[in-house]
């Protein structure tokens, strides 16, 4: 599922924060982590996700942070988004923001983007044991 991992290189100057009123309505959190020897827990990636209706326009809204497989916070991104899967189409199109290009697939839900880029990073990298999605819904 995933095609490439290029990830473009963090700027601390541009600030990546989702507009304060897209959290009043409540937001999705995602967090992919692994497992490394030691038991150590580290984070690959975040993903936060909200929609907002703007003018009878529904938006979804999507910031995805990305670190490298040894947890360093390597580049970051927004994206907003009205129309047809639009979920699923600010996850995928915010991922290609940062570097991670994805294969054509069907929409599906992002869980299974951020399952598939875990699964990249093993594949990558023999010392992840493993790897797990987290959420948390945030009102």
């Amino acid at each position: 599922m995933i095609k490439n991992v290029q990830l473009k290189p963090f700027d601390i100057k541009n600030s990546c924060e989702l507009p304060t009123y897209v959290y009043g309505n409540g937001v999705e959190k995602y967090t992919l982590f692994a497992t490394v020897p030691g038991n150590y827990k580290i984070t690959l990636a975040k993903l936060t996700i909200g929609t907002l209706v703007s003018k009878e326009t529904v938006l979804s809204h999507a910031m995805f942070e990305s670190y490298t497989d040894h947890g360093e916070k390597m580049s970051a991104a927004k994206i907003r988004i009205s129309g047809c899967e639009r979920e699923f189409m600010a996850v995928k199109n915010v991922m290609l923001k940062v570097g991670i290009e994805v294969e054509s697939i069907a929409p599906c839900h992002f869980c299974e983007l951020l399952n598939a880029l875990g699964a990249y990073y093993q594949a990558g990298n023999p010392e992840i044991i493993e790897y797990a999605v987290m959420s948390q819904r945030c009102h």
